[in-house]
């Protein structure tokens, strides 16, 4: 297997690195019990944590990264972009952010985490703790 040009051994080492502080992070903000599921095809890495919130639900959560913005201007830098699906199903989000929420829901996720490195540590994260049929809803389903 061939690696995609976009991946350098310096993106994939930030990638392992902000993946490794991934538990840190959970624990650093009082959730419990952090375990860490990776698979790994390639140079592709998917990540599950299964934890406790500090209100005591469990949460199994989808980590996705979002695109490293260290060589971006300063407004560039204030928004971040994880990449969900690589096109749209029929040339339409609703339909695939449906697909999306089934395969997370399938998949026993209920929840997903974003994170932005900053290459020191994290810039930016967002949490989507409980149902992920919320999805559901706000496509319509």
């Amino acid at each position: 297997m061939t690696r995609r040009q976009f991946r350098t051994d310096a993106s994939i080492e930030a990638e392992k690195s902000t993946r490794d502080a991934v538990i840190p992070l959970l624990l650093s903000y009082g959730f419990s019990q952090v375990t860490d599921e990776r698979t790994i095809r390639g140079t592709s890495v998917s990540q599950v944590v299964h934890a406790t919130s500090p209100a005591g639900t469990p949460a199994k959560m989808h980590v996705r990264l979002c695109w490293r913005r260290t060589d971006r201007t300063i407004h560039e830098r204030s928004y971040s972009a994880a990449q969900l699906r690589a096109r749209l199903i029929d040339g339409d989000w609703a339909k695939t952010l449906a697909f999306i929420a089934e395969r997370e829901l399938a998949a026993g996720n209920d929840s997903n985490l974003f994170l932005q490195s900053d290459g020191t540590g994290f810039a930016y994260a967002a949490l989507g703790l409980g149902p992920i049929n919320r999805i559901h809803n706000a496509v319509g389903m």
